[in-house]
């Protein structure tokens, strides 16, 4: 649960970093969407997470490890900021009419369990139900290649949760991984230098970077001197 929250609070800040022009880029790659890059977008912050409204659509991007925790987290805080978007009031005749946020999880980690799509049955009180489906994303599907792009830097920090399930104690792997990591940093850094991404939101990602490929190194239990080796490495860049 606390490494759940954690790396939601990291996915907010990263967010939060982001302009408005690569927030919509974000949501157009990864949701299917054609929104104008011009389009306004209003960041919405609830706690630990955040929403954004474009237009009249509202989003809630999440990662997601533990299946069950994010499975109950996700509709739990959804509805704790339902509320918060009433956008149609008839005091006369107390009826609301509320927006609920479509909703995007994407897995860090992936086994034969994870589902591939999210459907919550939610019964009401008149005995009518509503049926809220989540879209389901696997982190693996995505090329290093793309997570260097504009659009999902957001979650290039957590790029080394790919090689988490494999067997990293292999020289061929380890080498992969550091090699893929540098790669994110120095895309990182030159579109930070042409003005494509912020400056802050440069420094986040890779100050996360690190820290998540220190953690899936001695998690898979690779050889610390390999470890040590790896993170200098990449420090100096």
């Amino acid at each position: 649960m606390k490494t759940n929250m954690r790396y939601s609070k990291l996915l907010k800040e990263l967010l939060l970093e982001l302009s408005a022009e690569n927030i919509i880029k974000l949501i157009n790659y990864l949701l299917g969407k054609s929104y104008p890059r011009d389009s306004g977008v209003l960041k919405l912050k609830t706690g630990q997470y955040m929403l954004f409204l474009v237009g009249n659509d509202i989003y809630r991007i999440e990662i997601g490890i533990d299946i069950k925790e994010i499975s109950f987290r996700i509709y739990q805080h959804s509805f704790s900021i339902v509320p918060q978007n009433v956008n149609a009031v008839d005091f006369n005749e107390l009826k609301l009419e509320l927006d609920f946020p479509k909703l995007t999880v994407l897995y860090l980690r992936t086994n034969d369990k994870t589902p591939s799509e999210m459907t919550t049955r939610l019964n009401l009180p008149d005995g009518d139900f509503v049926t809220v489906k989540t879209q389901v994303k696997y982190l693996k599907d995505y090329a290093v290649q793309e997570l260097t792009d504009v659009s999902m830097l957001a979650f290039a920090p957590f790029y080394p949760f790919i090689y988490e399930n494999e067997s990293l104690k292999s020289s061929q792997e380890l080498d992969k991984l550091t090699t893929d990591s540098l790669l994110i940093v120095n895309k990182i850094k030159e579109k930070a230098f042409t003005g494509e991404i912020e400056q802050s939101a440069a420094e986040l990602i890779i100050k996360s970077l690190k820290g998540i490929l220190k953690d899936v190194l001695v998690k898979v239990k690779a050889d610390p001197e390999r470890v040590d080796e790896i993170m200098r490495g990449v420090e100096n860049k």
